[in-house]
């Protein structure tokens, strides 16, 4: 909560100093043995389709309705920094109010909040103000607009940890620190992702490395992996959260495979976790943040997403801390975790016998099982043993915990009964 609130303030669009010093923030919460950088993408750099844009600088921006008395001040950018339309050019004008209305975005769901607007790609003008304060406008009346901005060259940044593995493929966590003064949506899976490193940074080092990115959204994600090609093909497996801590339940978005491994296990974790509120949907169902990209045809890394969509606030300035429940920002750092640790742990074990497995011959009874139903479970996982299937898709088949199968099958490869493959077994390649 801390380091939310610490970003809160800050008027981080996709490039500039806020972003900048956002990402300062971050690294500074981070654990300092690791490898962390600020990787920098200059802008009109090609990202496949999308190009970056320039850097968008803000001297003024005000709306004055003209008067007999003169010139009123109804709505200015340095009361609050949503005022503006991000991204949008100078003007300086007169018009009246129906010519006005068509450059003024408000929110009838949230009243007094002012909502925020963007035209990232495009050049068009705007003003954001409160419900409230667009129905006070004088309808009959003249208004002068003016925007003074500039469009400058600048540097898309993005925060890379590396948490290294016992090999060269990672696990990759992508979180957006973008949103100017909002929290829940996106930086609430940004203080995840930063507990979860921490965490993951004082354990022993899995099989997977772990990448951990902050970026804006979208165009941050087509810049990172776009000039980082050779990374794609390493990442197994990625996860995104965001949205994750006002008080709706937690939901699950799958990946565009639907049921790859990652899916399974996400489903399994989140599932106990929450119980009957559980609840998981298909691939960007309710909406898509960088899954969009890490999923998207040609990068093809599964990638789960979870949310707590939708919540009220969305995209206005009532989106503060006060929304955020704390427990629930735990609770998905809690999942996150979870997750990480089964995939680490998990493997496809093929066996290396013939015939059926003499179990107390190479001293591998099932005297500490609990139950003889247990016991008869863990006999079907000698069925299931040709490499087709990872110990956490065996154990779910059979019913039983992950951990347990997982104990009983490392006693057999530790016996030389099993072999342990990272990749399905395909009798065509014999791999």
């Amino acid at each position: 909560m801390a380091l939310l609130k610490h970003l809160w303030p800050l008027n981080r669009n996709i490039l500039g100093a806020p972003s900048e010093q956002a990402l300062e923030i971050v690294g500074q919460c981070l654990p300092q043995h690791l490898d962390w950088r600020i990787l920098r993408y200059p802008s009109g750099q090609k990202c496949w389709t999308w190009t970056i844009p320039e850097n968008y600088e803000l001297d003024e921006a005000y709306l004055e309705l003209l008067t007999p008395e003169g010139l009123r001040r109804v709505l200015d950018a340095k009361d609050h920094p949503l005022h503006i339309l991000s991204y949008s050019p100078s003007v300086t004008c007169e018009m009246g109010f129906s010519e006005l209305a068509q450059h003024l975005h408000h929110n009838p769901n949230c009243p007094k909040a002012i909502p925020w607007a963007f035209k990232f790609y495009e050049r068009d003008w705007g003003f954001c103000l409160s419900e409230e304060a667009f129905q006070a406008l004088p309808r009959d009346g003249r208004y002068r607009v003016v925007i003074k901005s500039r469009f400058t060259p600048g540097h898309l940044p993005v925060g890379e940890l590396t948490i290294p593995g016992e090999t060269d493929e990672y696990l990759l966590l992508i979180h957006d620190i973008c949103h100017p003064c909002q929290v829940n949506d996106s930086i609430s899976g940004t203080v995840v992702a930063v507990d979860v490193a921490r965490i993951l940074a004082s354990r022993p080092q899995g099989r997977y490395g772990l990448k951990i990115v902050f970026l804006p959204e979208t165009i941050g994600a087509l810049a990172y992996l776009s000039a980082n090609e050779d990374l794609i093909g390493k990442i197994r497996f990625a996860l995104n959260a965001d949205m994750v801590g006002n008080d709706s339940p937690l939901r699950m978005q799958r990946s565009r495979q639907d049921n790859s491994l990652i899916d399974q296990v996400a489903r399994q974790v989140a599932r106990d976790a929450l119980g009957e509120t559980f609840q998981d949907d298909p691939y960007c169902h309710m909406f898509g943040n960088d899954e969009k990209v890490t999923n998207a045809p040609g990068v093809d890394i599964p990638t789960v997403a979870f949310n707590r969509w939708p919540f009220l606030q969305y995209h206005t300035s009532e989106d503060s801390p006060d929304i955020i429940v704390p427990e629930n920002l735990e609770q998905v750092v809690r999942i996150y975790v979870d997750i990480i640790d089964i995939l680490q742990a998990d493997y496809y074990p093929r066996r290396q016998y013939k015939g059926l497995l003499f179990v107390s011959g190479l001293d591998l009874d099932f005297d500490w099982t609990e139950t003889v139903n247990q016991k008869r479970r863990l006999m079907q996982v000698l069925g299931l043993l040709e490499g087709n299937l990872s110990i956490f898709q065996i154990a779910s088949r059979v019913g039983l915990d992950f951990y347990l199968v997982k104990r009983f099958i490392d006693a057999m490869k530790d016996k030389g009964a099993i072999k342990a493959l990272y990749a399905p077994y395909s009798a065509t390649d014999g791999q």
